[in-house]
Protein backbone atom coordinates (compact mmCIF):
# COMPACT_ATOMS: atom_id res chain seq x y z
CA UNK A 1 0.00 0.00 0.00
CA UNK A 2 2.78 2.83 1.09
CA UNK A 3 4.46 1.80 -2.60
CA UNK A 4 1.02 2.65 -4.64
CA UNK A 5 0.50 5.82 -2.38
CA UNK A 6 4.27 7.40 -3.05
CA UNK A 7 3.14 6.39 -7.18
CA UNK A 8 0.50 8.31 -7.08
CA UNK A 9 2.07 11.13 -5.11
CA UNK A 10 4.66 11.64 -7.11
CA UNK A 11 2.86 11.41 -10.62
CA UNK A 12 2.59 14.44 -12.65
CA UNK A 13 -0.82 15.67 -14.00
CA UNK A 14 -2.71 18.69 -15.19
CA UNK A 15 -5.08 20.23 -13.04
CA UNK A 16 -7.73 21.92 -15.07
CA UNK A 17 -7.42 25.24 -14.01
CA UNK A 18 -3.95 25.06 -15.62
CA UNK A 19 -5.00 24.37 -18.72
CA UNK A 20 -5.33 27.38 -21.45
CA UNK A 21 -8.69 29.87 -21.44
CA UNK A 22 -8.15 30.77 -24.50
CA UNK A 23 -7.90 29.48 -28.17
CA UNK A 24 -4.55 30.11 -29.42
CA UNK A 25 -5.97 29.99 -33.13
CA UNK A 26 -8.36 32.51 -31.95
CA UNK A 27 -5.73 34.51 -30.79
CA UNK A 28 -3.46 33.96 -33.59
CA UNK A 29 -6.39 35.29 -36.02
CA UNK A 30 -6.88 38.59 -34.11
CA UNK A 31 -3.46 39.27 -34.14
CA UNK A 32 -3.38 38.94 -37.96
CA UNK A 33 -6.43 40.91 -38.33
CA UNK A 34 -4.68 43.74 -36.39
CA UNK A 35 -1.88 43.70 -39.08
CA UNK A 36 -4.07 43.80 -42.03
CA UNK A 37 -5.90 46.77 -40.39
CA UNK A 38 -2.75 48.70 -39.45
CA UNK A 39 -1.37 48.15 -42.76
CA UNK A 40 -4.94 49.05 -44.35
CA UNK A 41 -4.67 52.63 -42.21
CA UNK A 42 -1.01 53.17 -43.44
CA UNK A 43 -2.13 52.65 -47.02
CA UNK A 44 -4.99 54.71 -47.08
CA UNK A 45 -3.15 57.78 -44.99
CA UNK A 46 -0.59 57.54 -47.47
CA UNK A 47 -3.11 57.58 -50.44
CA UNK A 48 -4.67 60.31 -48.65
CA UNK A 49 -1.39 62.25 -48.35
CA UNK A 50 -0.79 61.95 -51.82
CA UNK A 51 -3.58 63.36 -52.93
CA UNK A 52 -1.68 67.18 -52.11
CA UNK A 53 -2.58 70.61 -54.13
CA UNK A 54 1.29 70.67 -54.98
CA UNK A 55 0.88 68.72 -58.47
CA UNK A 56 -1.99 71.12 -59.45
CA UNK A 57 0.24 74.17 -58.47
CA UNK A 58 2.69 73.29 -60.58
CA UNK A 59 0.45 71.67 -63.67
CA UNK A 60 0.84 74.02 -67.09
CA UNK A 61 4.06 75.93 -65.84
CA UNK A 62 7.50 75.98 -67.43
CA UNK A 63 10.64 74.77 -66.53
CA UNK A 64 11.84 77.55 -64.95
CA UNK A 65 8.77 78.69 -62.86
CA UNK A 66 8.46 74.97 -61.83
CA UNK A 67 11.68 75.33 -60.31
CA UNK A 68 11.16 79.01 -58.94
CA UNK A 69 8.00 77.67 -57.44
CA UNK A 70 9.48 74.60 -55.72
CA UNK A 71 12.98 76.29 -54.41
CA UNK A 72 10.87 79.00 -52.63
CA UNK A 73 11.53 78.92 -48.96
CA UNK A 74 9.70 80.97 -45.71
CA UNK A 75 10.65 81.74 -42.32
CA UNK A 76 8.61 81.79 -39.44
CA UNK A 77 9.35 83.56 -36.18
CA UNK A 78 9.26 86.07 -33.70
CA UNK A 79 12.51 87.80 -34.37
CA UNK A 80 14.45 89.73 -31.50
CA UNK A 81 15.93 92.90 -31.58
CA UNK A 82 19.37 93.43 -32.86
CA UNK A 83 20.45 96.65 -30.44
CA UNK A 84 23.70 96.98 -31.76
CA UNK A 85 22.42 97.46 -35.02
CA UNK A 86 19.16 99.73 -33.36
CA UNK A 87 22.69 101.85 -31.50
CA UNK A 88 24.19 102.54 -35.24
CA UNK A 89 21.54 103.14 -36.61
CA UNK A 90 19.99 105.69 -34.67
CA UNK A 91 23.30 107.40 -34.89
CA UNK A 92 22.88 109.81 -37.42
CA UNK A 93 19.36 111.17 -35.72
CA UNK A 94 21.71 111.38 -31.87
CA UNK A 95 24.44 113.41 -33.84
CA UNK A 96 22.03 115.92 -35.49
CA UNK A 97 20.10 116.40 -32.30
CA UNK A 98 22.77 116.94 -29.77
CA UNK A 99 24.63 118.95 -32.42
CA UNK A 100 28.11 116.54 -31.66
CA UNK A 101 28.86 117.19 -35.65
CA UNK A 102 29.46 120.56 -35.25
CA UNK A 103 31.51 120.05 -31.88
CA UNK A 104 32.96 116.98 -33.27
CA UNK A 105 34.35 119.41 -36.61
CA UNK A 106 35.66 122.20 -34.46
CA UNK A 107 37.84 120.00 -32.05
CA UNK A 108 39.02 118.12 -34.96
CA UNK A 109 39.86 121.57 -36.79
CA UNK A 110 41.79 122.66 -33.64
CA UNK A 111 43.99 119.38 -33.75
CA UNK A 112 44.45 119.57 -37.71
CA UNK A 113 48.71 119.97 -38.32
CA UNK A 114 50.75 119.04 -41.60
CA UNK A 115 51.57 115.89 -40.57
CA UNK A 116 48.65 114.51 -39.31
CA UNK A 117 46.98 113.46 -43.00
CA UNK A 118 44.98 110.59 -41.70
CA UNK A 119 43.40 113.89 -39.01
CA UNK A 120 43.31 115.36 -42.18
CA UNK A 121 41.60 112.89 -44.01
CA UNK A 122 38.70 112.26 -41.50
CA UNK A 123 37.90 116.02 -41.57
CA UNK A 124 37.54 116.10 -44.86
CA UNK A 125 35.60 113.01 -45.12
CA UNK A 126 33.32 114.17 -42.10
CA UNK A 127 32.94 117.74 -44.47
CA UNK A 128 30.95 115.94 -47.05
CA UNK A 129 28.94 113.81 -44.20
CA UNK A 130 27.42 117.19 -43.08
CA UNK A 131 24.27 117.55 -45.85
CA UNK A 132 23.26 113.76 -44.90
CA UNK A 133 22.96 114.94 -41.63
CA UNK A 134 20.06 117.04 -42.88
CA UNK A 135 18.25 113.81 -43.62
CA UNK A 136 19.39 111.62 -40.98
CA UNK A 137 15.12 111.04 -40.23
CA UNK A 138 15.02 109.60 -43.87
CA UNK A 139 18.51 107.48 -43.86
CA UNK A 140 17.33 106.04 -40.35
CA UNK A 141 14.53 105.02 -42.04
CA UNK A 142 16.14 103.46 -45.55
CA UNK A 143 18.38 101.45 -42.92
CA UNK A 144 15.47 100.26 -41.03
CA UNK A 145 13.47 99.28 -44.34
CA UNK A 146 16.79 97.71 -46.04
CA UNK A 147 18.47 95.44 -43.22
CA UNK A 148 15.68 95.65 -39.80
CA UNK A 149 17.39 95.39 -36.50
CA UNK A 150 16.30 91.80 -36.30
CA UNK A 151 17.77 88.31 -35.77
CA UNK A 152 16.34 85.03 -36.38
CA UNK A 153 16.30 82.90 -33.14
CA UNK A 154 16.60 78.76 -32.97
CA UNK A 155 13.25 78.64 -32.42
CA UNK A 156 12.56 79.31 -35.99
CA UNK A 157 11.14 76.72 -38.61
CA UNK A 158 10.72 76.89 -42.23
CA UNK A 159 8.50 75.54 -44.77
CA UNK A 160 9.27 74.67 -47.98
CA UNK A 161 7.45 72.37 -51.05
CA UNK A 162 9.03 68.96 -49.36
CA UNK A 163 8.07 69.67 -45.56
CA UNK A 164 9.77 71.72 -42.81
CA UNK A 165 12.44 72.23 -40.89
CA UNK A 166 11.39 72.39 -37.32
CA UNK A 167 13.14 71.78 -33.99
CA UNK A 168 11.82 68.78 -31.94
CA UNK A 169 11.62 70.56 -28.75
CA UNK A 170 11.33 74.06 -27.61
CA UNK A 171 12.84 75.98 -24.57
CA UNK A 172 11.73 79.53 -23.58
CA UNK A 173 15.35 81.35 -25.02
CA UNK A 174 16.19 78.79 -27.10
CA UNK A 175 16.86 75.07 -28.66
CA UNK A 176 19.45 72.68 -29.79
CA UNK A 177 20.48 73.68 -33.24
CA UNK A 178 21.30 69.36 -33.88
CA UNK A 179 17.53 69.05 -32.81
CA UNK A 180 16.32 70.72 -35.79
CA UNK A 181 15.24 68.43 -38.19
CA UNK A 182 13.36 68.00 -41.72
CA UNK A 183 9.79 66.30 -42.05
CA UNK A 184 7.80 65.90 -44.94
CA UNK A 185 4.33 67.17 -45.45
CA UNK A 186 3.34 63.08 -46.07
CA UNK A 187 4.73 61.99 -42.51
CA UNK A 188 2.37 64.48 -40.70
CA UNK A 189 -0.31 62.34 -39.31
CA UNK A 190 -1.52 64.79 -36.45
CA UNK A 191 -1.27 68.01 -34.63
CA UNK A 192 -1.81 68.95 -31.25
CA UNK A 193 -0.97 72.56 -29.19
CA UNK A 194 1.34 72.48 -27.05
CA UNK A 195 1.97 75.11 -24.26
CA UNK A 196 4.77 73.30 -22.27
CA UNK A 197 7.26 76.15 -22.76
CA UNK A 198 4.93 78.51 -25.24
CA UNK A 199 2.30 78.04 -27.63
CA UNK A 200 3.62 75.63 -30.24
CA UNK A 201 1.75 72.89 -32.36
CA UNK A 202 3.09 69.05 -32.16
CA UNK A 203 3.61 67.37 -34.93
CA UNK A 204 3.02 63.62 -34.91
CA UNK A 205 3.43 60.69 -37.09
CA UNK A 206 1.61 58.04 -37.79
CA UNK A 207 2.76 55.65 -35.13
CA UNK A 208 1.90 58.36 -32.38
CA UNK A 209 5.65 59.87 -32.59
CA UNK A 210 6.81 63.40 -31.89
CA UNK A 211 7.61 64.79 -35.46
CA UNK A 212 8.46 68.43 -33.48
CA UNK A 213 7.08 71.95 -32.80
CA UNK A 214 6.35 74.69 -34.59
CA UNK A 215 5.85 77.78 -32.14
CA UNK A 216 2.71 79.19 -32.75
CA UNK A 217 3.26 82.49 -30.51
CA UNK A 218 3.56 83.96 -33.89
CA UNK A 219 1.54 87.49 -34.43
CA UNK A 220 -1.34 87.48 -36.09
CA UNK A 221 -0.43 88.43 -39.94
CA UNK A 222 2.46 85.71 -39.32
CA UNK A 223 -0.48 82.88 -38.82
CA UNK A 224 -2.46 84.05 -41.71
CA UNK A 225 0.65 83.89 -43.95
CA UNK A 226 1.19 80.39 -42.62
CA UNK A 227 -1.87 79.20 -43.13
CA UNK A 228 -1.73 80.79 -47.17
CA UNK A 229 1.57 79.51 -47.81
CA UNK A 230 0.53 75.95 -46.68
CA UNK A 231 -2.42 75.85 -48.89
CA UNK A 232 -0.35 75.78 -51.71
CA UNK A 233 1.32 72.88 -50.62
CA UNK A 234 -1.38 70.54 -48.71
CA UNK A 235 -4.95 70.07 -48.95
CA UNK A 236 -8.00 70.41 -46.76
CA UNK A 237 -7.96 66.64 -45.75
CA UNK A 238 -4.21 67.35 -44.22
CA UNK A 239 -4.33 67.35 -40.53
CA UNK A 240 -2.11 70.34 -40.35
CA UNK A 241 -4.48 71.77 -42.55
CA UNK A 242 -7.75 70.29 -41.25
CA UNK A 243 -5.98 71.72 -37.39
CA UNK A 244 -6.03 75.28 -38.92
CA UNK A 245 -8.94 75.43 -39.85
CA UNK A 246 -10.63 74.10 -37.22
CA UNK A 247 -9.06 76.36 -34.78
CA UNK A 248 -8.92 79.77 -36.58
Amino acid sequence: MSGENDTDESSVGISLDELPTEDPLKAEEEAALRRINAFKDKKKFEQLQAQDVRARQLAGLPPELKLRQMSKVFEFDKREPRYELLALYLLPLIIKYASLYDELMKYMLRQRSEVNFLLDMLVSVLGHAAPILHYAELLVVFLFFVKPPLRSTPLRFIINFEGIDLPQRLRIKSTDLHQIRRIKWSQIHSVQLNTDYLDALELFDLKGDSLGMLRWDLWKKDKVAFEKITSQYIGEKHPLRKFLLENG
